[in-house]
Protein backbone atom coordinates (compact mmCIF):
# COMPACT_ATOMS: atom_id res chain seq x y z
CA UNK A 1 0.00 0.00 0.00
CA UNK A 2 1.13 3.31 -0.93
CA UNK A 3 1.02 5.56 2.26
CA UNK A 4 1.83 8.83 0.88
CA UNK A 5 -0.84 8.40 -2.21
CA UNK A 6 -3.58 7.02 0.35
CA UNK A 7 -2.66 10.35 2.86
CA UNK A 8 -3.32 12.69 -0.22
CA UNK A 9 -6.18 11.31 -1.27
CA UNK A 10 -7.95 11.14 2.47
CA UNK A 11 -6.58 15.22 2.62
CA UNK A 12 -7.96 15.72 -0.74
CA UNK A 13 -11.41 14.29 0.17
CA UNK A 14 -11.75 16.19 3.41
CA UNK A 15 -11.03 19.46 1.47
CA UNK A 16 -13.90 18.98 -0.69
CA UNK A 17 -16.43 17.54 2.04
CA UNK A 18 -15.15 20.77 4.68
CA UNK A 19 -13.98 18.19 7.29
CA UNK A 20 -11.82 20.71 10.29
CA UNK A 21 -9.64 17.72 10.10
CA UNK A 22 -8.55 13.94 8.89
CA UNK A 23 -6.64 11.22 10.13
CA UNK A 24 -3.66 9.94 7.92
CA UNK A 25 -1.37 6.98 8.65
CA UNK A 26 2.26 7.43 10.39
CA UNK A 27 4.88 7.54 8.37
CA UNK A 28 8.47 9.13 8.47
CA UNK A 29 7.86 10.61 4.62
CA UNK A 30 4.34 11.43 5.86
CA UNK A 31 5.78 13.65 8.76
CA UNK A 32 8.25 15.01 5.84
CA UNK A 33 5.20 16.04 3.90
CA UNK A 34 3.12 16.95 6.39
CA UNK A 35 6.22 19.68 8.07
CA UNK A 36 6.21 21.23 4.09
CA UNK A 37 2.84 21.90 4.04
CA UNK A 38 2.38 23.53 7.04
CA UNK A 39 5.47 25.39 6.52
CA UNK A 40 4.03 26.56 3.16
CA UNK A 41 0.71 27.18 5.09
CA UNK A 42 -1.38 24.97 2.92
CA UNK A 43 -2.25 23.22 6.50
CA UNK A 44 -2.96 24.40 9.55
CA UNK A 45 -1.29 21.97 11.94
CA UNK A 46 -0.52 18.07 12.26
CA UNK A 47 -0.15 16.62 15.94
CA UNK A 48 -0.39 12.98 17.14
CA UNK A 49 -3.37 11.95 19.04
CA UNK A 50 -2.87 10.08 22.09
CA UNK A 51 -5.69 7.48 21.59
CA UNK A 52 -5.10 6.56 17.85
CA UNK A 53 -1.95 4.84 17.79
CA UNK A 54 -0.24 4.78 14.32
CA UNK A 55 -2.19 7.67 12.78
CA UNK A 56 -1.81 11.68 12.37
CA UNK A 57 -4.41 14.16 13.03
CA UNK A 58 -3.57 16.92 9.80
CA UNK A 59 -5.93 20.20 10.64
CA UNK A 60 -7.06 21.60 7.23
CA UNK A 61 -6.89 25.32 6.56
CA UNK A 62 -9.63 27.21 5.06
CA UNK A 63 -9.83 30.84 3.87
CA UNK A 64 -12.45 33.44 4.92
CA UNK A 65 -14.95 32.13 2.50
CA UNK A 66 -14.99 28.83 3.53
CA UNK A 67 -13.27 27.67 0.74
CA UNK A 68 -9.98 25.08 1.03
CA UNK A 69 -6.59 26.36 0.94
CA UNK A 70 -5.53 23.35 -0.95
CA UNK A 71 -7.46 23.59 -4.54
CA UNK A 72 -5.19 20.92 -6.36
CA UNK A 73 -3.26 18.13 -4.93
CA UNK A 74 -1.60 15.12 -7.10
CA UNK A 75 1.00 12.73 -6.61
CA UNK A 76 3.77 12.50 -9.46
CA UNK A 77 5.56 9.73 -8.37
CA UNK A 78 4.01 6.62 -7.96
CA UNK A 79 4.58 3.23 -6.79
CA UNK A 80 4.67 1.57 -10.42
CA UNK A 81 6.57 4.41 -12.03
CA UNK A 82 9.39 6.30 -9.77
CA UNK A 83 10.13 9.71 -11.23
CA UNK A 84 13.38 11.11 -10.57
CA UNK A 85 14.64 14.76 -11.38
CA UNK A 86 17.86 17.00 -10.87
CA UNK A 87 17.78 20.76 -9.76
CA UNK A 88 17.25 21.89 -13.32
CA UNK A 89 14.69 20.05 -14.13
CA UNK A 90 12.22 20.12 -11.16
CA UNK A 91 9.88 23.45 -12.53
CA UNK A 92 8.54 21.11 -15.39
CA UNK A 93 6.53 19.21 -12.86
CA UNK A 94 4.24 21.90 -12.26
CA UNK A 95 0.97 22.01 -14.10
CA UNK A 96 -0.43 24.93 -11.86
CA UNK A 97 1.13 28.42 -12.46
CA UNK A 98 1.86 29.21 -8.26
CA UNK A 99 2.12 25.57 -7.31
CA UNK A 100 4.57 23.73 -4.99
CA UNK A 101 6.50 20.65 -5.79
CA UNK A 102 7.20 18.07 -3.11
CA UNK A 103 10.83 16.39 -3.69
CA UNK A 104 12.27 13.93 -1.04
CA UNK A 105 16.56 14.40 -1.07
CA UNK A 106 19.01 13.09 0.79
CA UNK A 107 18.45 16.03 3.45
CA UNK A 108 14.57 14.85 3.10
CA UNK A 109 11.37 16.42 1.87
CA UNK A 110 11.69 19.66 0.85
CA UNK A 111 9.71 22.08 -1.86
CA UNK A 112 11.05 22.42 -4.81
CA UNK A 113 12.32 25.73 -4.48
CA UNK A 114 14.41 24.87 -1.55
CA UNK A 115 15.81 21.91 -3.34
CA UNK A 116 16.67 24.20 -6.37
CA UNK A 117 18.58 26.73 -3.75
CA UNK A 118 19.90 23.86 -2.08
CA UNK A 119 21.29 22.73 -5.26
CA UNK A 120 19.36 18.99 -4.54
CA UNK A 121 17.36 16.64 -6.69
CA UNK A 122 15.87 13.91 -5.75
CA UNK A 123 11.97 12.09 -6.46
CA UNK A 124 9.54 14.29 -7.08
CA UNK A 125 6.91 12.96 -4.91
CA UNK A 126 3.28 15.67 -5.34
CA UNK A 127 2.63 18.72 -6.51
CA UNK A 128 0.32 20.85 -4.17
CA UNK A 129 -1.18 24.42 -5.25
CA UNK A 130 -3.54 26.63 -3.40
Amino acid sequence: MDLISDMLTRIRNSCLTGSKDVLVKFSKINVGILNVLKADGYIHNFMYPCDEKYMIKVILKYDNNQSSVIRFLRRISKSSKRVYSSKDTLRKFRKEQFSTVLVSTSKGVMSHIDAIQMNFGGEVLCEVAS
